[in-house]
Order: structure tokens, then C-alpha cells, then sequence
């Protein structure tokens, strides 16, 4: 008797808990909603036929706000209750209908769970039921600016700005400090700016939601400031060949640029292109080898906004020629280190005949001290090579002269003479005496033999 009186204990009570598993909470409303605008939601509890006393509802949104207004001053709630969240209800009827609204106060929430808990008696007993829907708010963030905050001053070529502000889908945009003008319009999310002269500017905007409360706003302002215009730069050649025509141009994609002027010496003919951005040019009759000159230019602005000068260009006039071959000596000058330790030598051309006509090359420009304490022989001999190139033509005329490398301060020691060398000899030769030894002799001869400097 106690087995089956334990066997129907144990069944009645799963009877119970079968009938309160059996009733259901039914929650409907919209999934999407606007901020500040009330969306009513409506909770059912169905008593499946049983003996069933509701005692209560209890409603929560976490993220309505509890009373917190945020920037636009709207504040959410539950049943008009601002700051009872989450909100209980008694009330003994199966269905219960009520208005929530998401208030401005968020920390960037975008979906939030409208919940609904039954308490209930069934044959005594106390029970509950929960349900809860997914709710998505349309919620507008702080704008966040694309575009550039410098403009080159006297830049008045339209420039692109667009903000980025979550759901907002309506703006207001304003200009001010400074100025300029907005274009096309200012109620969509990317604009243009038509910036006035030489001036920075303050630009806002305003979001909202086309179908959110109009008091429900975000608002963001940035200040754009001016940077000196950028400087031109005139391309030109370094020399210019007689009998010839060259193009000289200043660059003209400077924002703000209207023209140029031109500053050309009269020893370059102007050809064509005066007052514009290019000039072809050449040389004026009768000017000298070797002359030199310097152009200048000025890009222009618009408005008034001060013209921006040009690096000045310089440039050499030659004649194309085949060139002569170069007159003079060489030496060499302590350039690094000292006498004793590790000697750099600079390669120093003496002209007897200067050569106008083009430029004088030196290779190579740079000798190291030698090895050997007696300062020649063999492989510490160099060969320096001096050109009179004319860059017209593109000829050159070289002579050669042969360099034991200095080392001044070896230990002699010797007690046999040295060898005395020719030390130059014209290019188109391939002679190349060599003195015989000194020995007793009291005089030698150097060719060619050096009016000034050191040997």
C-alpha cells in the first residue's frame, strides 16, 4: 500500500508540472523601432482550458534607459514608467497590452529583448512563464567626417565631404567662419564644399531619421584650415644650343592657379606661349659661348590671393663644335687624412686655355696615397683623364696624364736613383716617353713643364 500510495504521490505531482509545461506566453509587437516613438507590444497567456489565476506581469527592455535621457533629451519607458524597469503589472487577465519607448540614452546599443514573465496559481500552486522578443533600434551615432581638414590656400576647386552616422538617413549640413558654398545640397550624406579665397571654414552636420522623431539628432563639426599654396616649379634645360629650340614650362596643376609671368633675359629668344604656362624658346643671335642667364616665373592665383614665385632656373648657352683638346696641369691636393696615414688626394685641373664651350670632366677626380715608400712604380700608377666635352654635339677632346701615387713619408733608404716619367701626352697619341735614369745628373727635364703650382 505504501508502494502505490508513493506511485500515485509521485504521478499526481508530474500531473501538475505536465499542466503547467502545457501553457503558453505569446508575445507580439514590432521587431523594429524608432527612438523616442512608442511601439506597442501586446503579451498573451493561454490557460490551455485549465483552472488557471494570473497574478501578475512583469515587463523589461534593459536598454530603454531607466529614466536616462541622453543628448536629444528623450527619455524610454514602460507604460509611460520612466524609471521602473523592469515594471510589474497586476492584473488577472490573459492578455495585457503595453507601449514601450527606447529613449536617447545608449552606449551604441542597436537591439535590445522586450521580456514578459506570468505569475500565476494552478491548484494552489505558484508558477511562472517567460517569453521575450528580439527588438532592433534605430539608433543614430555621432557623426564621423570624411574629407580633408587642410585646403591649399587660394584653392577654390570644389572639395567632397561625407559623414558617416549609423542609421540616420536625413542631414542638415551648415558652413560658417570662413565660408563657402554647399552643393548640390546639404540633406544628403556627401556634399561639396566651394570654399571661398584663402579662408578656412566650419563645417557641421546635423543626422536625424526621416521617419524618427525630428528632435532626435546627432551632431558633428569639424574646422578646416588653409595651407600655404604649393610652390611651382619651372622645368627647363640646364643649356640651351644655339640654332636650336627648347620648351620651358612651369607646372600648372596647383589648385588655385590662373596664369603665369615669365621673366626671361634677353639672351633666350621667346618663340611663342607668352603669358601661358609654356614657353618655346632659343638662343638670341650673337650671344657668346658660355653664356649664362636666369629664368624666373610666377604662378598667378585667383582672387587676388598673392602670386607664388618659382625656383629660379639657370642655364648656360653653347655652340655645337667638335671641342680642343684641354691646355694645362694637374696637382693634387690633401684632401683626407694626412701625409703619413691613409692620404686622399683631390684631382685639381690648372686650365692654361679655358674652355667656354662646354664643361671640363676630371676622372678620376679622387687619387688615394700610394703603398710603396718610395712613391711609384708599377701598379700604383694611375691614369687621370681630362675631357673638354661639348654637350651640343655630344664630342669630347681628352688629354691623359700618368700619377705615381704620393707617399711622402716612407723611409727611403735608397741607394739608387729613380725614375723620372713624362707625366702628360695628347690623347690622339699613344707615345709615351719615359726619361732614363737620373743618376749623377744635375737637371731633368718635365713636360709639359708647369708655369704655376706644385709638382
Amino acid at each position: 500500500m505504501k508502494i502505490l500510495h508513493f506511485i500515485l504521490t509521485l504521478f499526481f505531482a508530474i500531473g501538475i508540472n505536465f499542466s503547467a509545461w502545457s501553457q503558453t506566453l505569446t508575445i507580439t509587437g514590432p521587431s523594429t523601432v524608432e527612438v523616442g516613438i512608442a511601439g506597442s507590444y501586446n503579451a498573451a497567456f493561454d490557460k490551455q482550458g485549465k483552472s488557471i489565476t494570473i497574478v501578475s506581469y512583469t515587463i523589461e527592455a534593459p536598454w530603454i534607459g531607466n529614466g536616462l535621457a541622453g543628448p536629444s533629451g528623450i527619455v524610454g519607458s514602460l507604460r509611460s514608467q520612466t524609471s521602473s524597469n523592469p515594471l510589474k503589472v497586476d492584473t488577472t487577465g490573459i492578455t495585457l497590452t503595453f507601449p514601450v519607448i527606447w529613449g536617447d540614452y545608449h552606449n551604441g546599443e542597436t537591439s535590445d529583448q522586450v521580456t514578459v514573465t506570468v505569475a500565476y496559481k494552478e491548484n494552489g500552486a505558484n508558477w511562472t512563464i517567460t517569453n521575450n522578443k528580439s527588438v532592433t533600434i534605430s539608433r543614430i551615432c555621432t557623426p564621423t567626417f570624411t574629407g580633408p581638414l587642410t585646403i591649399q590656400s587660394c584653392c577654390v576647386t570644389p572639395v567632397t565631404y561625407a559623414v558617416v552616422a549609423c542609421d540616420a538617413n536625413a542631414f542638415t549640413w551648415s558652413i560658417s567662419s570662413g565660408g563657402g558654398t554647399i552643393t548640390p545640397g546639404a540633406t544628403s550624406a556627401t556634399i561639396m564644399v566651394t570654399p571661398t579665397v584663402n579662408t578656412g571654414f566650419t563645417l557641421t552636420c546635423i543626422a536625424r531619421r526621416s521617419t524618427g522623431l525630428t528632435t532626435y539628432s546627432r551632431t558633428s563639426t569639424i574646422t578646416v584650415g588653409r595651407t600655404p599654396p604649393v610652390t611651382p616649379a619651372i622645368t627647363a634645360p640646364s643649356y640651351y644650343c644655339t640654332g636650336e629650340q627648347d620648351t620651358i614650362c612651369i607646372n600648372s596643376t596647383i589648385c588655385g592657379m590662373t596664369g603665369t609671368t615669365w621673366n626671361v633675359p634677353s639672351s633666350l629668344q621667346i618663340i611663342s606661349g607668352q603669358g601661358t604656362n609654356c614657353l618655346i624658346v632659343t638662343p638670341a643671335n650673337g650671344i657668346a659661348d658660355g653664356t649664362t642667364g636666369t629664368i624666373t616665373a610666377q604662378a598667378i592665383m585667383v582672387g587676388g590671393c598673392a602670386a607664388v614665385n618659382a625656383p629660379q632656373k639657370n642655364f648656360t648657352i653653347y655652340t655645337s663644335e667638335n671641342p680642343p683638346v684641354p691646355q694645362g696641369y694637374i696637382t693634387l691636393e690633401l684632401d683626407g687624412g694626412g701625409p703619413c696615414d691613409n692620404p686622399v688626394y683631390i684631382v685639381v685641373w690648372h686650365p692654361t686655355q679655358l674652355y667656354l664651350n662646354g664643361y671640363t670632366s676630371v676622372s678620376p677626380g679622387i687619387v688615394l696615397g700610394g703603398t710603396h715608400p718610395h712613391g711609384g712604380g708599377g701598379a700604383d700608377r694611375i691614369k687621370i683623364t681630362v675631357c673638354n666635352v661639348n654637350l651640343c654635339s655630344g664630342r669630347k677632346s681628352c688629354i691623359e696624364f700618368w700619377v705615381d701615387r704620393p707617399y711622402p713619408c716612407g723611409d727611403m733608404g735608397l741607394t739608387t736613383p729613380t725614375l723620372v716619367y713624362t707625366d702628360a701626352f695628347p690623347s690622339d697619341t699613344n707615345d709615351r716617353s719615359e726619361a732614363g735614369p737620373v743618376g749623377d745628373a744635375e737637371e731633368i727635364t718635365i713636360y709639359p713643364n708647369p708655369s704655376t703650382g706644385n709638382f
